[in-house]
């Protein structure tokens, strides 16, 4: 049952989902969260898909399918956008963003001044 969304609501798909409850949840390590891990399976965390072409089961890609039309996502992978946002600011809060600094600040250490 989905009891922080509701239908309407601009949402971001995650490939981390956040339950907001499990101890890393709660000292901000949702990326390590115990109830929405990783899922590199292809399908919903119960085992199944609920995307399917001329009755082909369709696989999901982390969790979150972001490049179709259409997607099913656990509540636990989505999260709620301001409405008051720019979708072309929000836009930019999902994947392409949390790489690129992740990548640059988190990984390579790239500083003040660095070209």
């Amino acid at each position: 049952e989905v009891t922080n969304l509701k239908e309407g609501d601009i949402v971001l798909p995650l490939y981390l989902g956040e339950c907001g409850e499990c101890l890393n949840c709660s000292s901000g390590k949702t990326n390590l969260c115990h109830k929405y891990p990783i899922n590199m399976s292809g399908l919903m965390l119960d085992g199944t898909s609920r995307m399917s072409v001329r009755g082909e089961k369709l696989f999901h890609h982390m969790s979150c399918s972001t490049w179709s039309e259409y997607t099913v996502v656990e509540a636990g992978y989505a999260v709620k956008v301001d409405p008051a946002l720019p979708l072309s600011h929000a836009s930019l809060l999902s994947c392409g963003f949390t790489t690129g600094f992740g990548s640059t600040y988190r990984v390579a250490n790239v500083g003040k001044g660095s070209t």
